[in-house]
């Protein structure tokens, strides 16, 4: 389950920029293509068990009357992901400062 995120063109402009820099560096990476399919959105729940999305629904229902935040992102990190025994893992392979 996930809330949109907004305003998108921010965060779509740093992502084709983060993706054609990921392209120039690693020539298997079809950057176009990546930041075509992009989608701001915030995850609020994952799932690795068997469950009715209505239970899941039902859970989170009241956060949709939550009040919206702004945030700032002052930083990314280019992160190698992975699985491990239904997890995310990651190591961190670089951090870049964003300015203003």
């Amino acid at each position: 389950m996930r809330f949109s995120v907004a305003p998108w063109d921010p965060l779509l402009d740093l992502h084709q920029l983060l993706s054609t820099c990921t392209g120039e560096v690693l020539r298997s990476v079809a950057s176009g293509s990546i930041a075509a399919q992009f989608r701001p959105h915030l995850g609020i729940a994952y799932n690795n068990i068997d469950r009715t999305a209505v239970e899941v629904v039902d859970a989170v229902a009241e956060l949709r009357g939550a009040e919206r935040v702004n945030v700032r992102v002052n930083q990314v990190e280019l992160v190698v992901l992975r699985r491990e025994d239904h997890t995310y893992r990651w190591d961190t392979r670089s951090v870049l400062a964003l300015g203003g």
